[in-house]
């Protein structure tokens, strides 16, 4: 899986799985885009938000992927990251919860920010990009169902993109 092969096949699970929660969510991002037509408030309010937590991990993956790739991409790297990142889960986890923010439409643009900061993290190789945004927004004060679903949305975005920017590199 070292040659083009290999990489095709990574740019087409990453479709797949954008294709799945585009299919999950389906009247959510159907609610959203015609609310954008009509310019309804919380249509923008949401998109917003998802611009906003996508462009911190977008530009820093853009100026540093081939730095991250050069150092991070090996084994060692990667479990240590693994590691890390199950000590933190269980961190996370045993921490006192109160949500103050309850469900997606409640977050704010600020909020969106510190998600898609936490997300960076993510470039991480061997570290979940989901577990990343998921975790940081519980951490954050997010509930559970909000962050997941966060989560979920703002991988319509940040995968598509990697997506598209692995087949423009690719031929």
């Amino acid at each position: 899986f070292d040659d083009g092969v290999g990489n095709v096949f990574e740019i087409v699970i990453q479709l797949g799985a954008i294709l799945a929660v585009c299919w999950e969510y389906r009247a959510r991002l159907q609610r959203v885009a015609g609310g954008l037509l009509k310019g309804d408030a919380a249509a923008w309010h949401f998109t917003t938000n998802l611009l906003v937590a996508f462009l911190p991990a977008a530009v820093v993956g853009v100026l540093t992927i081939k730095t991250i790739k050069y150092y991070l991409f090996n084994p060692v790297a990667v479990a240590c990251a693994l590691v890390i990142g199950g000590f933190i889960i269980l961190w996370v986890e045993r921490r006192h919860h109160t949500p103050r923010v309850h469900a997606v439409d409640d977050m704010t643009v600020w909020d969106a920010a510190k998600v898609g900061f936490a997300q960076i993290f993510s470039l991480i190789p061997g570290t979940s990009r989901s577990g990343s945004t998921i975790i940081g927004s519980l951490f954050l004060g997010v509930s559970r169902k909000a962050a997941a679903e966060f989560s979920f949305f703002l991988g319509i975005p940040v995968l598509m993109g990697a997506g598209l920017l692995d087949m423009y590199k690719m031929r």
